[in-house]
């Protein structure tokens, strides 16, 4: 019996940020060829969520402050079928009481026309619950069910192990009370970067014209929610791009990062004096130990900033990106935030505290997840991830949305190819807008693409 459990800091944080407005949650768009079959597909989630415990449980007090999570009444997650009405999707997503409902809701809109006979699957996750990683291991469940009942011929395909008590430990990363204090030493990189975020100012995208700066009307999502747009790359352009990362001694990452702070000044023109284009980053903070953990939130945010003045010199640029990236991994820069929270959770609204001001805490966010299916048990066809009688053909995330942080990016490879997802407030933000910024970025990378290397550029 996993339950109860109580939340940890992060998950906290992530519930107190959730706002009418702008909900705390992310989504996972995944375009199939072919249609699932509804029994079979309804019971393969009933039989993932047995597996993953936060996805079918809200959040009750526990007495005080202290919050815990317990099994929700209703555990059957919320499933609209939809037949290419885009219009009534939309009113299916609305931000997630996880007072009342468990943090999961799925769309399933089918196509069926001359052109197309696919299946766009839309997944809503709220961030307490679990982060992008912990939202594709359920999913691959979820598949990996399907595809059991499906072919009964590959019936003996195991899915991955996993250990729900594991989840008791989700807060932890790794860290025994010996590792805390040999990582005294650090607290003062912590302090520096705390210092840093706190008193650099994070200059806003621009709205568009005759936008207002946060939208009006009711205390709801926007209309069109989520508002999001894509781009694929070639596979020979991904190629390049990976390739030239290597020559340069950097990271994909670092060079994505590099790019998007180019994109963002092209967009944002001219900042005020002082202000910095700052991305936030997601970190994974798991261990090796977790290798079982169930869909759960076990991330941190970095931040990547820099002044526009800055970024005249693209290689410099990557250099410092490269650096501050570096950092990160070599000292755990992720805990900073989490030991942050620690401290201010336990003094009474004290997280609360922490979201009260009206700044703007990023730009922009970034989350790279490389790769989200390379460790699915599940056959594969020409590369494509098959379940049964349908085949995975697109992989799409759209990180939340903020107040002030207008628009985030999620980035995926898939098949070889670097899918780049906008996701954007359209009270704000106008569709051609968001498709702008999102060319900028793609012409970034596409320049970074073909580009010659310049030999030690990474040293």
């Amino acid at each position: 019996m996993v339950f109860p459990l109580p939340l940890v800091p992060f998950e906290y944080y992530m519930l107190a940020d959730d706002r009418p407005r702008h909900p705390m949650s992310f989504f996972i768009r995944l375009v199939f060829d072919g249609h699932f079959q509804r029994p079979a597909f309804e019971t393969s989630l009933e039989r993932a969520l047995e597996r993953h415990p936060l996805l079918r449980a809200v959040v009750r007090s526990a007495g005080g402050r202290r919050m815990q999570w317990v099994a929700a009444e209703q555990q059957r997650a919320s499933v609209c079928w939809r037949c290419g009405d885009r219009a009534a999707e939309d009113q299916v997503f609305t931000g997630i009481d996880l007072q009342r409902d468990p943090g999961l809701r799925i769309v399933v809109r089918e196509n069926d026309d001359d052109d197309d006979h696919n299946s766009d699957v839309l997944w809503q996750f709220h961030h307490a619950c679990c982060d992008g990683l912990g939202a594709m291991r359920f999913i691959e469940d979820v598949l990996a069910e399907y595809h059991r009942q499906c072919d009964q011929t590959d019936s003996a395909r195991a899915l991955r192990p996993i250990d729900p008590q594991r989840l008791r430990h989700r807060g932890r990363f790794g860290l025994t009370l010996i590792k805390r204090l040999l990582r005294l030493p650090l607290a003062a990189v912590h302090l520096h970067g705390l210092y840093q975020y706190s008193s650099h100012r994070a200059a806003p995208l621009p709205c568009s014209d005759g936008l207002p700066a946060e939208g009006a009307g009711v205390d709801l999502p926007p209309a069109a929610f989520p508002a999001f747009c894509r781009h694929t790359l070639s596979a020979e352009q991904t190629q390049r791009f990976r390739r030239d990362a290597s020559e340069l001694g950097v990271t994909i990452n670092d060079l994505l990062l590099r790019d998007l702070l180019l994109a963002l000044r092209d967009f944002c023109g001219d900042v005020d004096e002082g202000n910095y284009l700052r991305i936030m980053v997601p970190v994974n903070m798991r261990t090796a130990a977790d290798g079982h953990l169930p869909a759960a939130n076990v991330v941190s945010m970095v931040s990547a900033e820099r002044l526009p003045g800055d970024l005249d010199d693209p290689q410099r640029a990557l250099e410092l990106v490269r650096l501050r990236m570096n950092k990160v991994k070599r000292y755990r820069l992720g805990l900073t935030l989490i030991h942050m929270l620690e401290i201010v959770g336990k003094w009474p609204g004290g997280i609360p505290w922490l979201l009260r001001d009206g700044r703007t805490r990023a730009t922009t966010v970034m989350s790279n997840m490389a790769d989200p299916t390379g460790q699915f048990a599940l056959p594969r066809r020409d590369g494509y991830v098959v379940a049964g009688d349908v085949t995975l053909r697109r992989v799409e995330v759209l990180p939340p949305l903020r107040p002030l942080t207008r628009a985030t990016f999620g980035v995926v490879t898939y098949v070889g190819r670097l899918t780049i997802t906008l996701h954007h407030d359209p009270r704000c933000i106008t569709s051609a807008d968001a498709e702008r910024l999102l060319g900028h970025f793609v012409r970034r990378i596409e320049e970074s693409a073909a580009a010659e290397t310049v030999a030690g550029a990474g040293g």
